[in-house]
């Protein structure tokens, strides 16, 4: 593989940012001509399990319910990502390597492939144009029913990474592969044997090994199924990750050791509407979070339920989240 020039220490932002909002069903994404939506394109690969959810896991408000029920995108074209900046990496079927050889993609929105938890997965990488070494990473999760391609192109995160030189992965999860058919699985433990947990660990290093990442600028933000998935993963790569956004989301199994057994503690940022039905969930987690010592902004935001992303936030979940690198 051809050597990268790039140095390592940029900032990479990985922010894992679920959505189950707006449009999550809008825009089509189609893989070198295929007529195959990006959320069809991965298949498992054998020996692959879901194990049961934890049974006193929160309740994720199921599809249909009405508090999570989002406006059709009506408005975006069913090709949301212009042609000539999707680009498919070859190169990424064997592991990271970590001595700085992986390529980084060029600027745009590049479809990644890669293997992890026993799964050919696939992920969109922004990089935006004049991106320099030492960027943020940020990984953003989108929510239940949503898709990588629609959650880049509704919520705004990529005005965040144009602005401020972050290189933005949005994930694609296995629709309906997790415990009780959410699209993320936040309950399986160990997270060595955890599919979607593997999937954010291999999008960190990956990026990571092309020396163009800040080690101490890695994020995770995730929106509802996304925010549970963004807990598990940044609770358990507290000693990875700087810090994480929760958006109508929480802790995924209460009363466990995914807080008092992090790593470290590290800041959270939960944000949650007054009348969302997760609100004593996000409540909770808050209050297990101080208990054992990690730095908490807690927001309930009036007149909002469940749905939907609130895209009018991205610019100062940025700004804490940059403010608060790992030590």
């Amino acid at each position: 593989m051809t050597m990268n020039p790039w140095r390592r220490g940029t900032p990479v932002l990985l922010v894992a940012l679920c959505l189950s909002c707006q449009g999550c069903t809008g825009g089509a994404f189609f893989v070198e001509g295929d007529d195959q939506d990006l959320a069809e394109v991965q298949e498992p690969l054998p020996d692959a399990v879901d194990a049961a959810p934890d049974a006193d896991a929160p309740d994720v408000p199921a599809d249909g319910d009405p508090d999570i029920t989002e406006a059709p995108d009506a408005d975006l074209p069913a090709d949301t990502i212009p042609d000539p900046d999707v680009v498919l990496d070859p190169d990424l079927d064997s592991p990271a390597d970590p001595d700085g050889t992986e390529e980084l993609p060029p600027p745009g929105i590049n479809i990644m492939n890669v293997i992890a938890g026993g799964y050919s997965r696939t992920y969109l990488l922004y990089v935006p144009s004049g991106v320099v070494a030492g960027a943020p990473l940020l990984v953003a999760l989108h929510g239940n029913g949503d898709t990588a391609d629609n959650f880049l192109a509704t919520s705004r995160l990529q005005g965040v990474a144009d602005a401020h030189g972050v290189l933005l992965a949005v994930p694609q999860a296995l629709t309906g592969s997790g415990p009780s058919g959410v699209d993320w699985d936040s309950y399986t433990v160990p997270a060595s044997s955890n599919k979607d947990h593997q999937l954010v660990l291999e999008i960190i290093d990956r990026t990571r090994a092309t020396g163009a990442v800040d080690s101490r600028r890695i994020f995770i933000l995730g929106y509802s199924q996304g925010g549970f998935m963004c807990f598990y993963s940044g609770m358990t790569l507290a000693d990875v990750v700087g810090a994480i956004h929760v958006q109508s989301a929480g802790n995924p199994m209460p009363g466990g050791t995914l807080v008092s057994g992090a790593p470290r503690t590290i800041p959270v940022d939960l944000l949650i509407g007054e009348d969302d039905s997760l609100l004593d969930v996000a409540r909770d987690t808050r209050d297990e979070l101080q208990t054992n010592g990690h730095v908490v902004r807690y927001e309930e935001v009036p007149g909002h339920g469940h749905c939907c992303f609130l895209y009018d936030r991205v610019e100062d979940l940025w700004t804490w989240l940059a403010s608060n690198p790992l030590p």
